[in-house]
């Protein structure tokens, strides 16, 4: 595995207490019970607890964004707009349907992986050639949450940092990039990664239905 040592993934509970300390959620706790117990899909590694989107997307990515910079030191590269990031239809899809199966309240329980699966691959490999029929890449808005309630995933002794292939965003007037998460010494930052680029020590987050 390429995640950092003391990278584990915590229990929907323990993901929703730290998501309520920041911002008060309603959820129904027959259901997540019900939900941590079902079996993963297969290649998935864990159930991770998301809020539902209430807003315009680039809105909500940014309000996560400022959640973690209160609890760690954070820069983006990238400037987000309406107009410089698009949530794939894919994605879009796949949470809309989790949403309606879960009925889970103010949160959506996905079944992810955090980018070991598709380590060293192009979005366009993943996409084309990799992906299952049941998964779906994640954008900046989910794997921002992940990165919340799971900090150790992501810092300085990372040697797999996260890419966000829910989206892309637009890079020099190109869309043909995704973002993407690393950590320089103790700064988490915000960049892209080209769809056609194979980096060894980045993979694609990815959830599944």
């Amino acid at each position: 595995m390429g995640y950092p040592k003391y990278y584990k993934i915590k229990n929907v509970w323990d993901q929703i207490d730290m998501i309520n300390e920041i911002m008060p959620i309603d959820f129904n706790e027959d259901v997540v019970e019900r939900i941590s117990k079902i079996p993963l899909p297969e290649k998935a590694e864990g159930w991770f607890v998301v809020p539902s989107l209430t807003e315009n997307y680039v809105d909500e990515v940014e309000k996560t964004l400022s959640s973690i910079s209160n609890t760690r030191t954070f820069y983006s590269h990238l400037e987000l707009k309406r107009k410089n990031i698009k949530r794939k239809e894919r994605t879009s899809v796949a949470i809309s349907r989790l949403e309606k199966y879960e009925n889970a309240g103010d949160i959506i329980i996905i079944p992810a992986q955090f980018g070991n699966l598709h380590r060293g691959l192009s979005i366009k490999e993943i996409e084309t050639e990799k992906m299952t029929e049941r998964e779906f890449g994640l954008g900046a808005y989910e794997v921002s949450w992940m990165l919340f309630t799971h900090p150790e995933r992501e810092y300085k002794e990372s040697n797999l940092h996260p890419v966000c292939i829910g989206d892309t965003v637009k890079v020099n007037k190109s869309f043909n990039f995704s973002p993407c998460f690393d950590c320089g010494e103790k700064v988490l930052e915000l960049g892209a990664f080209a769809n056609n680029e194979r980096l060894q020590d980045f993979g694609a987050v990815t959830g599944f239905v």
